[in-house]
């Protein structure tokens, strides 16, 4: 009983539990590719387009997402790919949001251009 204990409590059998974990984010908070698609194309791009194009894009990703969060909910036993390790360079759509929530202006991707202080 101790065995299995400290097989469960091992670092190493967190790999299951964490791809489980990316599964379910993946799939919860897929809409907010729709938004960060968005905020992709404002950088290259008007606004209109961005806001347009930006929807669309947003929900073929937010598809995508949803996909790779079910294939990691139903294969979570299982090392696949090797060693648990995420589908997406950004593992889930939330690694991708944080660094733009620093900003200041959401589809602004100039640095520098804080709001005037009153």
């Amino acid at each position: 009983m101790l065995t299995i204990f400290l097989f469960l409590a091992s670092p190493a059998y967190a790999g299951p539990f964490a791809k489980f974990g990316r599964g379910i984010t993946n799939i919860f908070f897929s809409p907010l590719e729709i938004i960060l698609q968005m905020d992709n194309l404002a950088k290259d791009n008007d606004k209109a387009t961005a806001y347009t194009g930006g929807v669309f894009k947003g929900l073929g990703m937010m598809l995508v997402r949803i996909g790779g969060g079910v294939y990691e909910l139903a294969t979570f036993p299982l090392p696949l790919p090797l060693h648990y390790e995420p589908l997406f360079n950004k593992p889930t759509v939330l690694d991708d949001l944080r660094p733009r929530m620093e900003r200041t202006h959401a589809f602004d991707p100039l640095p520098g251009n804080d709001p005037p202080t009153l």
